[in-house]
């Protein structure tokens, strides 16, 4: 039976035989694809306003 797949078609697929199993295959991204949202944008905005207060504490003279 050959054709093409549709979206949302399901398949089942049998093993057969297998004489050793192979190694998951590791994948490696640049961290530029693989980034994250760590906080939330209320988190982050707090987290920028803290940064910007501690420097500008520390620039402020008698300091």
């Amino acid at each position: 039976m050959k054709g093409t797949l549709a979206p949302g078609e399901d398949v089942a697929l049998k093993i057969l035989k297998v004489a050793k199993a192979e190694p998951p295959i590791k994948r490696y991204r640049p961290d530029k694809t693989s980034r994250e949202v760590t906080f939330a944008p209320e988190e982050h905005l707090q987290s920028e306003r803290q940064e910007d207060e501690r420097l500008k504490a520390r620039s402020e003279p008698g300091c």
